[in-house]
C-alpha cells in the first residue's frame, strides 16, 4: 500500500501546486494616452523574440513629459508630449555602445520610428505608434 499512498500524495501535492499558481497579471486597459505615465512597453516584433533580456527594446513612460527605454543596444531618455491622440517623443539622448550589426539595425529602426511618431492609438494591451499620416510605425505590448 505504500506505493499507492506515495502516488496519491504526489497527486495531491501536484493539485495543490496547480491551485496556488496565479494567472499572469494582465495590465488594465488604458482609457486614453493621458494614462501612459507609469506604464512600460515591450516591442511587439518577431525580430526581438530571440534577443536576450536587456537587449529587447522597451519603452517606459516615467511621467507625462518623460520617457526612457532600451532601443536594442543602448538606453535612451527624453521628452514626451501627449495631447489627445497626438504623441511626440524626443529629443532623445542615448548611450553609445556598439553591438552586433543586426542589433544596431534594429536599434536604428526603433529610434527612427520613435522620432517619426506624431500620433498613437491604444488597442487592448498594445500601444501603436503612428506617423503624421496615420501609418503604423511600431507596435508595443504593455508589460505594466
Amino acid at each position: 500500500m505504500k506505493p499507492q499512498l506515495n502516488r496519491m500524495g504526489l497527486l495531491a501535492a501536484a493539485a495543490l501546486l496547480a491551485a496556488c499558481q496565479s494567472a499572469p497579471q494582465v495590465p488594465p486597459a488604458l482609457p486614453s494616452l493621458s494614462a501612459l505615465p507609469g506604464t512600460q512597453w515591450a516591442l511587439a516584433d518577431a525580430a526581438v523574440a530571440q534577443l536576450p533580456l536587456g537587449q529587447q527594446p522597451e519603452l517606459q513612460f516615467i511621467s507625462a513629459t518623460q520617457v526612457l527605454g532600451n532601443s536594442g543596444c543602448n538606453r535612451f531618455a527624453g521628452a514626451a508630449r501627449v495631447a489627445g491622440t497626438a504623441l511626440q517623443l524626443g529629443p532623445l539622448a542615448g548611450t553609445r555602445r556598439a553591438c552586433s550589426d543586426a542589433l544596431m539595425a534594429l536599434e536604428q529602426r526603433v529610434l527612427r520610428a520613435l522620432d517619426a511618431t506624431r500620433e498613437a492609438r491604444l488597442e487592448p494591451g498594445q500601444l501603436v505608434l503612428l506617423d503624421g499620416r496615420g501609418g503604423e510605425l511600431l507596435r508595443w505590448v504593455q508589460r505594466r
